[in-house]
């Protein structure tokens, strides 16, 4: 079972709010698709001319407003229920994280550092967070947009359409394939990030006697060099 399912069925929870917020994905999503429907219609309408121009462009102009309202709705309810569900769900995460830490032995404490266990909870997951509030929705509205597209151009231009869309089958295994490449790193990633976090986090507790002992420069070459390793990571 891959991460991103686990995410998921942990946040079962909130999957109310989740269906509302994909609901309100594919409505501003539906809604934007009339934007570039009411410019071909005007443009028909000024080429073609019409004896009620007045009338077919004020109707295209009040159903334009219709899907913008529409469009901002969406929006909004998708911004608010994600967000609701993803920060929630951190919170439950969290709590779950601290109490599997009190559960474990003195020994697992001896051989952690504090500043890793610490960025797990506190950092580590937060991006559960970002998951679900972001690249979720972002996924759903970049596969109803490429839909949509490719059947407004098919209804246009048939060559114009499949010369736009040639590329998609390349773009896609690239991201596959980078996929896979990337994913081994956020680990590395998360693994350099906690080791600067408990770095600092065990120098400031132990300041007094980095100052006694005049420590101070080869703590701060430490610091660099954790902080470059995370760079580079």
């Amino acid at each position: 079972m891959t991460t991103a399912w686990r995410v998921l069925l942990g946040a079962r929870k909130y999957w109310l709010q989740l269906g509302i917020g994909f609901a309100g994905v594919v409505l501003a999503t539906i809604a934007g698709f009339y934007l570039p429907w009411a410019l071909r219609s005007l443009t028909q309408l000024a080429t073609e001319g019409s004896s009620q121009f007045a009338a077919e462009a004020l109707e295209i102009g009040l159903l334009l407003l219709g899907a913008t309202c529409l469009q901002a709705i969406g929006t909004s309810l998708a911004g608010y229920m994600n967000h609701y569900a993803a920060l929630h769900y951190v919170a439950d995460l969290r709590t779950r994280l601290y109490s599997k830490y009190q559960q474990m032995s003195l020994r697992y404490f001896h051989r952690s550092r504090t500043g890793d266990l610490t960025g797990r909870v506190v950092n580590d997951a937060m991006e559960a967070e970002i998951f679900i509030a972001h690249a979720i929705p972002d996924f759903i509205i970049n596969g109803l947009t490429f839909i949509g597209v490719g059947i407004l151009l098919l209804t246009i231009n048939v060559k114009l359409a499949l010369i736009s869309l040639i590329t998609i089958p390349l773009l896609l295994a690239i991201t596959v394939w980078q996929s896979k490449r990337l994913s081994p790193l956020w680990g590395e990633n998360s693994k350099a990030r906690g080791e600067i976090a408990g770095k600092v986090q065990e120098n400031l507790s132990g300041m007094k006697e980095i100052q006694i002992f005049n420590r101070q420069e080869e703590e701060r070459g430490n610091v660099s060099r954790l902080a470059m390793k995370h760079t580079k990571t």
